[in-house]
């Protein structure tokens, strides 16, 4: 779960990806097990931070490489997301509405949904 959650917030579309310093989040909830809140952070063009707060509570990174269209997450994520057999997908930013958006699926709950991070109004 906590993997499918990291991957969602480290996925970008190919093209573009969000404005450096902006934060994007959102508290899920998820059926039978409770709430999971989300957090991605742009450092530079390259790089997010991303923090998971309730169920899961783990900090890491993830990085993007626009040529390859590719984002590597750090270790101990990773390690998690197997742990919880967990997968993401269909990473992307939408400019317009300046939002990030990811499929996570957590296969020992059969749970699969979009989700849709919102950018924190500071």
């Amino acid at each position: 779960m906590l993997r499918l959650l990291l991957l969602l917030l480290l996925k970008i579309n190919a093209l573009t990806t969000p404005p450096v310093g902006n934060i994007y989040s959102k508290t899920i909830k998820l059926p039978l097990i409770g709430e999971q809140y989300i957090e991605t952070k742009m450092i530079n063009k390259q790089r997010a931070i991303i923090n998971l707060k309730g169920i899961i509570n783990e900090k890491g990174y993830a990085v993007y490489y626009k040529r390859k269209n590719n984002i590597i997450l750090s270790k101990n994520l990773i390690e998690k997301m197997k742990e919880l057999k967990c997968n993401f997908s269909n990473p992307k930013y939408n400019k317009e509405k300046d939002e990030v958006i990811f499929r996570i699926l957590i296969k020992p709950i059969y749970f699969n949904k979009k989700i849709i991070l919102n950018k924190e109004v500071k």
